[in-house]
């Protein structure tokens, strides 16, 4: 399992950026590869390490456990 150490920010990021595009209902791979090409496009980075698929699947399912303990579904979030 890898770790990563974030921002708040980045986090919320991801989160409304995955809303704004009405991708939040689309299995996580598919969302990260979504997110990452946008930001691409955005012109959004981080330095020193990049916001890749790997980091942006870790908090989409961060989120979805988290959705999970409270007993509401990705499409009602």
């Amino acid at each position: 399992e890898e770790v990563f150490q974030l921002q708040g920010e980045l986090v919320e990021l991801i989160l409304e950026t995955e809303r704004e595009l009405g991708v939040h209902t689309r299995p996580l791979d598919e969302i990260a590869g979504v997110l990452e090409d946008e930001f691409k496009v955005r012109g959004i980075r981080a330095e020193p390490y990049g916001i890749d698929t790997a980091l942006i699947r870790a908090v989409l399912e961060w989120e979805e456990d988290f959705l999970g303990f409270a007993g509401v579904s990705r499409a009602e979030s």
